[in-house]
């Protein structure tokens, strides 16, 4: 089997998992070069979120959805357009809050509107030059274990494939510890912290320079947009536009 989609370092991932190691590359790195110096073609933002669960038991995490937009406003504010930007989530509750916030973000970019988010059986088919996948889940990974989803998440981005989760409760799932495994010594892991009461960005997010390598500039403005990401109360949800 030959794939023409993803940087050879993203079907390195299924060609390991799913593929016995048969899958061929028709495609070559520099084929899929970045779309930006500073992004990874591989990166892990472990976000240390919350899930939640709605009444129709599906899941969602609004510090996920917080840094996911954070993420979302940076790419396009360093010249992304944002039909080449693509969300994949393995909730619909995570996708309807990562939608209503997308809707409602104060951010004068009419790229913005042109971001699709869906959830992994939706992104069937689709591909996109950067992928962003969120997890959502803290406690346990639940219905992920399904190879096929597991599959589809992971190749539909071209060039660049940025995963925010939660590291210590993936590793946990058989799966995603086989992800994680494959991945160590070859992707990016980015601890996204909180901030604390006089943030800095060594206190906020310690290792996102070094992974990114963002000018001061854009380095100060991401430190900035993700302070206070890792829990939100019911009464700072206001904040983000959920009610």
């Amino acid at each position: 089997i030959t794939q023409y989609r993803c940087h050879p370092a993203i079907s390195a991932i299924s060609n390991d998992l799913f593929y016995e190691g048969n899958l061929m590359n028709g495609i070559s790195e520099t084929e899929r070069s970045p779309l930006l110096e500073w992004l990874p073609t591989l990166c892990f933002y472990n976000v240390k979120g919350l899930e939640q669960i709605e009444r129709d038991n599906s899941f969602h995490n609004v510090a996920e959805a917080a840094f996911t937009l954070k993420l979302i406003q940076s790419l396009i504010a360093s010249g992304i357009a944002g039909s080449m930007i693509g969300v994949i989530t393995l909730y619909k509750s995570q996708m309807y809050k990562l939608c209503h916030l997308l809707g409602a973000v104060d951010f004068d970019h009419p790229d913005i509107k042109a971001v699709q988010v869906s959830t992994v059986d939706a992104f069937q088919g689709a591909e996109k030059e950067i992928i962003i996948l969120s997890c959502v889940r803290t406690r346990q990974v639940g219905f992920i274990d399904s190879e096929k989803r597991m599959n589809v998440a992971l190749t539909r981005g071209r060039r660049h494939l940025l995963i925010v989760g939660n590291l210590a409760c993936l590793r946990k799932n058989q799966l995603w510890g086989r992800v994680i495994q494959h991945c160590e010594g070859k992707i990016k892991i980015c601890l996204i912290q909180p901030a604390s009461s006089s943030p800095t960005p060594h206190s906020c997010v310690p290792s996102l320079a070094g992974c990114l390598s963002l000018s001061l500039k854009e380095y100060i403005l991401f430190v900035e947009s993700l302070e206070n990401t890792e829990e939100y109360t019911i009464e700072n949800k206001k904040h983000l536009g959920m009610h």
